[in-house]
């Protein structure tokens, strides 16, 4: 099947335009017929026609100012993804400036398994529409330029309880003995993939929020029936976000009410809908008996990350799909502040600075590299990256690094000034930015337009005679798949100066009389600055807080980072100086442990100096002493890899150093385990941390048989959920035997709960040693199934980290098949599936051929498969060859 490629560049304004819709949708199992009575505006005097977007929809009726028109033409675009464009010729209309066009049609949700436009997740109707669901649902102008007022009327039997769409509820009745309606006004204009649909039986959780103009609003949280204990916390979330968004950025709600529902089949994580949230039900539902810290923290921020997008992405929305980081590069940013003003900015910090380094970084350097504003795609579903997302985040931070918090609010306001109710640019937003605080952003702006990851080496020369110290930083951006010239950038570098000791040296002179700026910024391909009055040759410790989404090559000695993670006072350093540590010794010994597994691990003297140090401040530091423990997981080793690696080797390491530090650390670990505290739960940075940490030191230290026994003490004390489920971990990662009765026992706690039971079908996958056993654990799990997204992406997550079995002919034969299975109903999540082999540049032979291997029979068979899932093995087959 031949692509067709979109492009940034192609853009252009429609010819008519929708003011306002009606829509009328009446849900009759299995059918559901959706009239669509649409106010339409010519933009374009000289156009005569239009197109609407459709997708497997029936069209029953066409009309035109009431009356009916026979003149459009209906096409199928694709036949494998259904496709239609529906174009409308109005040449003979008296007058077209100005009319209502109204299209009735309907379409089978039963059969609709894509989770994209209606359909239905368990015993819910529910809806997706971005990127382009809406055209599942109606023949539409599905694209984000075209705002409208939307008012919804839904129909359903009285068995769907609550009836819900955007906006302000209105009229709400009976209309028989069986049937019910509920009529919904948004007055705020609107794409349609803002537009929402919900119909079934919930349980309500309600509340109300003051604005700090006084108006009262609304909140009401729906969840699957007996889940209304769960849904408590996530109701503080909301209220904590709302407070913060009118405190941190002075933006107030705008509707009478606020509602999320959570559901079980939602191929996203969440849905920013106007005034109607949808959630994948893992990231609404949670409490302290039956979630983790880390998802309760992930409930916390991407409800939070949804809300913000009421200003910055429904009410200020994107003009076409190539803009996407303008909503939720932006977005993400302000959730991470969120996050960071909520909890701990540090660990806030590391977090994201590892999703980058991990994976942000790969996507970089693979075969689907791209700008956070992309120029070309063929399927606007996959502009769905880390790179449009978490680095579009980076960018923003980097903007409000070089303009600072005073002048970034000023620039925010007049975003909203200007382009409130509007579908705009990247570029409008810089603008703002640039007119508010004053500052010239003509070249920042390459950041959107330039794919790469730029790399900054850092020299330095020391003259004993003249007590100099002069410092070269050089950019260069190497080239990716997608783009092979390269320009310099923008960076902001935060910096800091340790004395061999570990004294950090503050308020320094360069050679122009100026004190050395905490934040260096230069744009040029070299920077150098030269420091005076220098006592002694000082060690450099750059991009602080990782002021720059860059990597960072500078020749520092083990001693000098041991130097840094001892004494140097940003904590984001001590973390990002052991990284590099380990980094140095897994290059160190990659090579032996290919070749056994067992070989014996190869430290220099500075290891007991890093380790020693961390664990005698660990008492203070909880949080960052976890992170920092959480790099030796296999998965940071990698993510973490500088060149193509041997993932059997990396894990082997990762086994190794733990071991190290349990032989040679055990005691004094003991002793810290001890001294952690059990408290009450509470939602805060130093208990998160304290658990945190936990969690690592009982993984480490039940590595020896001595200490067996402090997991199941563990579980048999927790008091909530981290802690039973930590255990837990720890009983399937270090294959204690002895203590696999503790897995019966969480089956009974916790069998009503059926996200408790997919982490433990996600340990028995990760752990497993033949993919039949992974087939007979999913078998055996009564939660999951193959339609559910939420069980694809466990499995295929779990998959990937299971070292036992990857890149064996059957784990790539299961894989294979996975894709082909769920390509057919759910291109939605296929992509993921896909991008497990498109990484293939990631590892060194044999593991890299065999990836390629099959794309190149994916790409060879007779298979149709989606445009999602197309784009992505061709460009991985493309990049292999150029």
């Amino acid at each position: 099947m031949t692509q067709v490629k979109l492009r940034r560049l192609d853009y252009k304004p429609l010819d008519f335009t929708a003011t306002k819709v009606d829509l009328e949708i009446k849900l009759d199992l299995p059918v559901a017929r959706v009239k669509n009575k649409i106010a339409i505006k010519r933009l374009n005097p000289q156009a005569s026609s239009f197109v609407l977007n459709g997708q497997k929809l029936d069209l029953l009726a066409l009309k035109i100012n009431g009356q009916d028109w026979d003149k459009y033409t209906l096409d199928l675009v694709s036949e494998v993804d259904g496709f239609q464009n529906l174009t409308v010729d109005v040449s003979s209309l008296a007058d077209a400036s100005e009319f209502t066009l109204e299209v009735l049609n309907e379409f089978n949700l039963e059969e609709n398994e894509s989770m994209s436009g209606i359909y239905l997740s368990d015993q819910v109707i529910v809806s997706q529409c971005e990127a382009e669901g809406f055209r599942r649902i109606s023949f539409y102008f599905d694209r984000p330029d075209c705002l409208a007022e939307f008012t919804t009327t839904i129909e359903a039997k009285k068995a769907y309880k609550y009836l819900l769409s955007n906006g302000n509820l209105i009229a709400s009745g009976e209309v028989d003995q069986e049937w019910h309606y509920a009529k919904w006004h948004d007055p705020f204009p609107k794409p349609s993939y803002l537009f929402a649909c919900v119909a079934g039986n919930f349980d309500l959780l309600e509340d109300t929020f003051v604005t700090k103009s006084g108006r009262q609003v609304q909140l009401k949280l729906f969840a699957e029936p007996g889940r209304l204990e769960q849904i408590k916390f996530a109701m503080q979330a909301i209220k904590r976000a709302m407070k913060w968004d009118e405190d941190r950025f002075g933006l107030e709600y705008d509707l009478d009410v606020f509602m999320i529902v959570g559901v079980g089949y939602f191929n996203a994580g969440a849905m920013e809908n106007k005034g109607l949230n949808i959630f994948n039900d893992e990231l609404l539902v949670g409490c302290k008996d039956t979630s983790t810290d880390n998802s309760l923290f992930l409930i916390d921020s991407v409800i939070a990350h949804e809300y913000f997008h009421n200003w910055t992405g429904d009410r200020v929305t994107c003009r076409d799909w190539f803009q996407l980081t303008l909503k939720e590069g932006l977005t993400v940013f302000r959730d991470q502040e969120y996050s960071s003003d909520t909890l701990d900015r540090t660990v806030k910090r590391i977090q994201d600075a590892a999703t980058i380094q991990q994976y942000q970084f790969n996507e970089d350097k693979g075969p689907l590299s791209h700008p956070i504003r992309p120029d070309e795609v063929e399927s606007q579903d996959n502009f769905y990256t880390s790179t449009v997302y978490e680095k579009g985040a980076e960018v923003i931070r980097l903007l409000h690094t070089l303009i600072g918090e005073e002048n970034f609010q000023k620039g925010m306001k007049l975003y909203f000034a200007r382009h409130d109710g509007k579908a705009v640019t990247c570029d409008d937003f810089v603008d703002a930015m640039a007119d508010a605080s004053g500052y010239n952003l003509d070249h920042f702006r390459l950041w959107y337009s330039q794919s790469g990851t730029p790399v900054v080496k850092v020299s330095s020369n020391y003259n004993a005679d003249t007590k100099t110290q002069t410092l070269v930083f050089k950019q260069h951006t190497p080239p990716t798949f997608d783009q092979k010239e390269k320009q310099p950038l923008t960076l902001a570098l935060k910096t800091q100066f340790l004395t061999a000791d570990g004294r950090t040296l503050t308020n320094l002179e360069s050679k122009d009389g100026n004190l050395v700026p905490e934040v260096i910024v230069f744009e040029t391909e070299q920077y150098e600055l030269e420091l005076v009055n220098v006592p002694e040759e000082l060690v450099v410790v750059t991009n602080l807080d990782f002021t720059s989404p860059v990597k960072i090559e500078q020749d520092l000695t083990s001693a000098d980072l041991a130097n840094i993670a001892a004494n140097c006072q940003n904590f984001f350093a001590k973390y990002n100086a052991i990284r590099t540590y380990l980094n140095n010794i897994v290059a160190k010994n990659e090579a032996k442990f290919a070749q056994d597994p067992r070989a014996q691990l190869e430290l220099d003297q500075d290891f007991k100096a890093i380790y020693g140090n961390l664990f005698a401040q660990a008492r203070e530091n909880a949080s960052i002493t976890a992170e920092i423990l959480s790099l030796h997981n296999t998965s940071s080793l990698t993510g973490n890899a500088e060149k193509a690696y041997n993932p059997h080797a990396y894990n082997s390491i990762s086994r190794a150093i733990e071991e190290k530090l349990c032989a040679d650390y055990h005691e004094q670990l003991f002793q810290l385990y001890q001294e952690l505290p059990f408290r009450e739960w509470e939602y805060n940075a130093k208990h998160f941390g304290e658990r945190a940490l936990r969690r690592e030191l009982i993984k480490i230290l039940s590595r020896k048989p001595e200490y067996e026994y402090l997991v199941a003490e563990l579980y048999d004390k927790a008091t909530c959920f981290t802690d039973k489920f930590a255990a837990l971990t720890a009983v399937f990662e270090n294959n204690l035997t002895g203590l696999f009765s503790l897995k019966e026992r969480y089956i009974q706690e916790y069998q009503e709960h059926t996200i408790c039971l997919d982490r433990l079908l996600g340990l028995e996958i990760r752990s497993a040693r033949s993919i039949e056993q992974v087939k007979e654990a999913v078998e055996n799990a009564k939660q999951f199934s193959y339609t559910k997204p939420n069980s694809i992406y466990l499995l295929i997550g779990e998959l990937a980290r299971n070292y036992s079995l990857s890149f064996t002919y059957e784990w790539l034969d299961f894989l294979k098949e996975l894709l082909i299975q769920v390509d057919k109903y759910n291109p939605g999540v296929s992509p993921h599936i896909c991008r497990i082999f498109t990484e293939y540049n990631l590892y060194v032979e044999p593991y890299r051929s065999k990836l390629l291997n099959v794309i190149k029979e994916l790409l060879s068979s007779q298979i149709q498969f989606s445009r999602n899932a197309l784009e992505i093995l061709t460009k991985g087959l493309q990049a292999s060859e150029a």
